[in-house]
């Protein structure tokens, strides 16, 4: 039982990673936050310091789900525990993923789909 537990855990975040990545491939060029050189955006090519930076940000980005669990879902999960028991802890966790699905698919800019990238 417990391979098999184990075994939809990692295909579940797979799934959710390849999500992430594919992601990767449009949301720098629809929030205007090219990274690869010789990028345009409205017509005037970005310079190098510029994509350095958007670089930066894309890799916050991503770091956004790590980042949410470090500063937060890791340090309320025993709290949450006690108070809500198992079950109610892990319902009230996937609220949060539920969330943070509709929400990244309505954002307008690149600080919003950080903030809906990192759940509880």
């Amino acid at each position: 039982m417990t391979v098999i537990v184990c075994s939809l855990a990692a295909a579940v975040q797979g799934w959710d990673q390849t999500g992430s990545n594919g992601a990767n491939l449009s949301f720098p060029v629809e929030f205007k936050i090219p990274t690869n050189k010789g990028a345009m955006v409205d017509g005037v090519a970005i310079s190098e310091a510029e994509r350095q930076k958007n670089d930066w940000i894309v890799g916050v980005v991503n770091s956004g789900p790590y980042l949410g669990t470090a500063f937060c879902g890791v340090w309320l999960t025993d709290p949450l525990n006690h108070y809500l028991g198992r079950r109610g802890t892990l319902f009230f966790c996937g609220i949060f993923c539920t969330f943070s699905v509709i929400g990244s698919a309505f954002t307008q800019n690149w600080y919003q789909l950080f903030v809906s990238f990192s759940p509880l």
